[in-house]
């Protein structure tokens, strides 16, 4: 009897431990639409803490956009709104190739970013601007996994998203979900 016990309790805390990666049915799906092959802003943005699309301005609290920037003549980027967050692109990956989130990058010099064709200025803290910094802008791709560090105020919140179908200057299918913070964040 008591080794039974113990069996079953084995089992259901077996079961009720899932990797991060794995845990497919806490996915959110959001299809986000180009604002240059749209000419249009309100379906441009999502906010990771609410799940609403909207236009990224000042006053509304949206963490990342599509189809706002050319990069060598490629106009599928994704920008973070908030310039304390970053995004990095993880690769052609499923969402069970994952156990745990992974950390931004373990490298003792950070990796330059894309130049751009035009400078883009973003709003700093405390209301300098700057040059863009570091892993603010990546490019679209299908089938890509993305992890993000999004900053907003005093809270940093962490998601992951995967590209699910990518119409070219038009709209991205992402599914995504909040994960834990990586186990060593080498960007704090």
């Amino acid at each position: 009897m008591k080794r039974q016990l113990i069996l079953s309790l084995g089992i259901v805390v077996a079961l009720s431990i899932t990797a991060d990666g794995q845990d497919v049915a806490t996915l959110t799906q959001v299809t986000l639409y180009s604002k240059m092959g749209h000419n249009d802003w309100s379906r441009t943005s999502i906010n990771f803490d609410s799940g609403e699309r909207g236009s990224p301005s000042r006053t509304a609290k949206y963490d990342l956009t599509y189809g706002n920037l050319i990069v060598n003549n490629y106009p599928d980027w994704f920008e973070v709104r908030d310039p304390r967050s970053m995004i990095i692109d993880l690769g052609a990956k499923q969402w069970g190739d994952f156990k745990e989130t992974p950390p931004f990058f373990k490298g003792k010099k950070p990796r330059r970013p894309l130049p751009l064709s035009r400078p883009k200025v973003v709003d700093g803290s405390a209301g300098s601007t700057e040059i863009s910094p570091f892993q603010q802008f990546v490019r679209v791709q299908a089938g890509h996994m993305y992890l993000m560090k999004v900053m907003r105020e005093r809270k940093t919140i962490y998601v992951m998203f995967r590209v699910d179908s990518l119409s070219k200057e038009d709209n991205c299918v992402l599914s995504w979900k909040r994960v834990p913070p990586p186990h060593e964040d080498f960007e704090k």
